[in-house]
C-alpha cells in the first residue's frame, strides 16, 4: 500500500504526490483566459495565481484528467489508474486538498471563537462560518461554502 506523507499535519502534499506517484509534470505559466489546464503530462497553472489556488488548480486538472482517463479504459482499470480510482473515489480536489476531519475542526473552533455554542446556527450564522472558514483555511469562498453545507451543525 502506498502512504502519502502530510507535510504539515493537514493535508496532502499534492505535487509531491504527482511527482512521485504520476507521470505528469507540473508548470506555470502566466495565463489570463484560463486558471490551468492540461498539455500532454504537464499540468499548465496561471503562475500569477497565490500558492492555495495553484494546489487547488493542480489538483483539480489531475482529477479531472483521471476521471477522463478512467471513463475511457472501459473497465481497463490498470497501474496508476486503479490505485487512485480506489484512493480518491469519487471525492472533489477540494476533499483531498481540506478533508473533513479538518473542516469539523476549524468549523468547531470558529463556532466557539465567535460565541455561537448554545446559539442556533441560523443561514445568517451559517455565512459568517462561511467567511471565517475561507480565511482560515485560506480556500476559495466556494469551496468554503460546499464544506459548511456539508458539516452536520
Amino acid at each position: 500500500m502506498v502512504r502519502l506523507h502530510v507535510t504539515n499535519g493537514e493535508y496532502v502534499d499534492i505535487r509531491k504526490f504527482i511527482k512521485e506517484f504520476t507521470p505528469f509534470e507540473i508548470k506555470k505559466e502566466p495565463m489570463y483566459r484560463h486558471q490551468s489546464k492540461i498539455d500532454g503530462n504537464d499540468i499548465i497553472i496561471n503562475s500569477c495565481n497565490n500558492e492555495n489556488m495553484k494546489r487547488f488548480f493542480i489538483t483539480y486538472e489531475f482529477i479531472k484528467t483521471l476521471s477522463k482517463t478512467t471513463k475511457q479504459e472501459n473497465n481497463g482499470f490498470t497501474g496508476l489508474n486503479t490505485f487512485l480510482q480506489s484512493f480518491l473515489g469519487k471525492q472533489h480536489a477540494t476533499s483531498l486538498l481540506f478533508p473533513d476531519d479538518l473542516r469539523d475542526k476549524l468549523i468547531k473552533q470558529i463556532i466557539h471563537e465567535e460565541g455561537f455554542e448554545n446559539t442556533v446556527i441560523t443561514d445568517s450564522i451559517k455565512r459568517i462560518i462561511v467567511r471565517k472558514l475561507s480565511e482560515k483555511a485560506i480556500i476559495p469562498i466556494a469551496i468554503a461554502i460546499d464544506k459548511v453545507e456539508r458539516y452536520q451543525f
